[in-house]
């Protein structure tokens, strides 16, 4: 007997376009302490490891754009493209582990003044909550194919934290499909870690041989393969296909709907 597929979304990038949202808020955190904005591009790589990362990530670049310094991405989205590892070493510092380098107290320079990052990571929070939703919507075809493919157990695990993941899930009538939401801060560790999805399962009782873990980034699919169980890649997010396709997902796709013609295949004639 074959168990009912238990199908695992990530949420920015996935099933949500939050990128203008995200670069907005930064923005605006930015320009509090005197630091120039950051372009779509030059923020996407801080995106997708947690708040603490996020933060730090674009002072960092912000602070070495008003210095004159080269600001030139080495890879996209945190990965050294050449080689399919993690730029970043991943050594867990303080933080929650998939959260690489933060460490508790830290102090960050932000417009030539000191501050702890836990005081930016909230400062910065504040923001986006009031900003979450300027522009933010489901991906073309999300909300249809979820009401699709609602006998199936859903579930989000994103490394937002979990309190604006519902959020933005509730706000946009989404989070009735789904029965577990997590967020980065839901258990000790974060994706890439396989643990938020061991977690999951044991929760919602599911099959480890027939769960599926759906993401935009290779956070997401490192996570998936590091629990152990199947992965489907989205190329229509945050990250460029090629980074995607290099670890070797078991499915591509390029729109949220294909993910019917996996779950649902019609029969032939």
């Amino acid at each position: 007997m074959v168990s009912t597929p238990f199908l695992i979304f990530d949420l920015d990038g996935t099933l949500v376009d939050s990128l203008e949202d995200l670069r907005i808020s930064a923005n605006l955190f930015l320009g509090e302490h005197g630091l120039p904005e950051l372009d779509t591009d030059t923020l996407r790589p801080c995106i997708g490891r947690g708040v603490h990362y996020l933060v730090r990530c674009m002072t960092d670049r912000a602070g070495a754009i008003a210095e004159g310094l080269e600001t030139r991405p080495r890879d996209h989205g945190g990965l050294d493209a050449g080689r399919g590892r993690s730029a970043v070493d991943g050594r867990d510092t303080g933080g929650r582990k998939g959260e690489p380098g933060v460490s508790a107290g830290q102090t960050l320079g932000i417009g030539g003044k000191e501050m702890t990052l836990d005081d930016a990571v909230a400062r910065y929070r504040e923001i986006y909550t009031a900003h979450a939703m300027d522009t933010t919507v489901p991906y073309p075809g999300v909300r249809e194919t979820l009401e699709a493919l609602r006998s199936f157990p859903m579930a989000v695990i994103s490394n937002k934290p979990e309190s604006a993941s519902r959020d933005i899930l509730e706000q946009l009538d989404l989070a009735r499909f789904f029965h577990r939401i997590a967020g980065g801060d839901s258990f000790a560790e974060m994706k890439p870690s396989g643990l938020p999805i061991r977690r999951m399962i044991e929760q919602v009782g599911a099959s480890m041989e027939n769960t599926w873990m759906i993401g935009d980034s290779v956070y997401d699919l490192e996570a998936g393969k590091n629990a152990g169980v199947r992965t489907i890649a989205v190329t229509y997010g945050f990250q460029t296909p090629e980074m995607l396709k290099a670890l070797k997902p078991d499915h591509t796709v390029s729109a949220f709907n294909q993910l019917r013609e996996i779950f649902l295949p019609q029969p032939e004639a």
